[in-house]
């Protein structure tokens, strides 16, 4: 019972790896081919390097309370 719990939550995480990249992939190449010249399309592997460079780049893991 405790392997196939740590299997689902372990499907559960990379399924929401991979869904966090969408919206990238979709605005990037919905709106920034067309509106920036020289601008190229990108996969949707690129969208998920893009998504995790950003949230290395930009998160605050500041967990100070107040």
């Amino acid at each position: 019972m405790k392997s196939t719990a740590v299997i689902g939550l372990l499907v559960a995480f990379g399924g929401l790896v991979l869904l966090s990249a969408v919206p990238v992939w979709l605005l990037w190449n919905g709106v920034l081919v067309n509106v920036v010249s020289g601008v190229s399309e990108v996969s949707f592997w690129q969208a998920l390097g893009m998504t995790f460079l950003c949230s290395m780049l930009f998160k605050s893991y500041n967990t100070t309370a107040k």
